[in-house]
């Protein structure tokens, strides 16, 4: 599942952006973490414990192209909405 520290920073932006500005979606196949904001695409190079660690850590960016894009939302369509319009409660 998420670990604590990633659910302590989802909780920070739930707070700051509300569930019709941020959603948290899990799906069981999918492990890469993406960031979508503002027609970017981040891909996040490990989890946000691992930053804090010190450890190696990177932020790429994927080109926002219309099939990049249709990935992005087919997999989030699939998702389980841990927080977001459907799941206001962020766990």
């Amino acid at each position: 599942m998420l670990g604590a520290d990633f659910l302590a920073v989802s909780r920070l932006f739930a707070k700051e952006r509300g569930p019709h500005a941020y959603r948290l979606v899990m799906h069981p196949k999918f492990h890469d973490r993406w960031l979508r904001c503002d027609g970017r695409i981040c891909v996040l190079g490990g989890s946000v414990k691992d930053a804090a660690m010190k450890s190696d850590f990177t932020i790429g960016t994927l080109d926002p192209s219309a099939s990049n894009m249709k990935k992005l939302d087919d997999t989030v369509a699939e998702a389980a909405e841990l927080f977001g319009p459907s799941s206001t409660a962020h766990p």
